[in-house]
């Protein structure tokens, strides 16, 4: 079963949207703090609602970045920031590698980086996949881009600990949004968060279907579609039915 907990679709937000809705319906929806678009700009982020009340298990995000960019291009969703642990991020770290940063209530740190994924895997000027999934039972981190496994990694003790982070998450930057490394440097079409570990095949099967496709229950806790969201407008729905 793939619980989403969250999803974020950023198609069809407008330069005047200050809200995005979790289509999941699990009420993790997202606000803008700062600024009026929804480029991700020093100062600015997007906040859910809420905390999550899950363990996360598995993250996944579609995701534009210049051709060649070689830079660091920042946080997808991330609760790094504050005094409040524990704390998680899904992020992408310098020269696009993909970063599973995973802290206890102790301070105990995971701090995973997929560097067998080079930033021209992902810095391509076109939308790419990307999936990190938490498999407890095995002890591994899976790293995924365009639905194909590209590396897996030791998870750890700190890692295999279930937390469920403090803060709600930010979208595009975390809780560090005084400077301008944090907040993401290209376009996000949309992200989720679930609370099962996702299959290979559920993995390729979203990246297919270019959105996730839940499971025969259609069971996630959160989903965001910013293809639903009018031109103009500035409020974007929960449609998991949570609220």
């Amino acid at each position: 079963v793939s619980s989403l907990i969250c999803s974020h679709d950023l198609t069809g937000v407008t330069t005047s949207d200050l809200y995005i809705k979790d289509t999941s319906g699990n009420g993790y929806d997202i606000a803008k703090l700062g600024g009026g678009d929804h480029t991700f700009k020093a100062g600015e982020m997007y906040q859910a609602a809420k905390p999550i009340a899950e363990t996360p298990n598995a993250f996944e995000a579609w995701v534009k970045l210049p051709s060649g960019y070689t830079g660091r291009p920042g946080i997808i969703l991330g609760t790094y920031g504050t005094a409040s642990k524990p704390m998680i991020n899904f992020e992408l770290t310098s020269k696009a590698v993909p970063r599973f940063y995973w802290m206890n209530a102790k301070g105990d740190l995971a701090d995973i980086q997929f560097s067998d994924v080079k930033s021209t895997d992902i810095c391509t000027g076109s939308w790419v996949h990307i999936a990190i999934t938490r498999d407890v039972a095995n002890g591994k981190v899976h790293c995924y881009i365009n639905g194909a496994l590209k590396q897996s990694k030791d998870l750890g003790s700190t890692g295999a600990i279930d937390i469920t982070p403090v803060e709600p998450f930010g979208f595009g930057a975390d809780y560090r949004i005084t400077g301008d490394i944090q907040n993401f440097k290209g376009n996000i079409k949309s992200a989720a968060v679930y609370s099962t570990c996702l299959t290979a095949e559920q993995i390729a099967a979203n990246y297919k279907a270019s959105k996730p496709t839940g499971d025969a229950t259609n069971s996630f806790i959160c989903y965001y579609d910013l293809t639903k969201v009018p031109v103009g407008g500035n409020y974007a729905n929960d449609y998991s039915g949570n609220g």
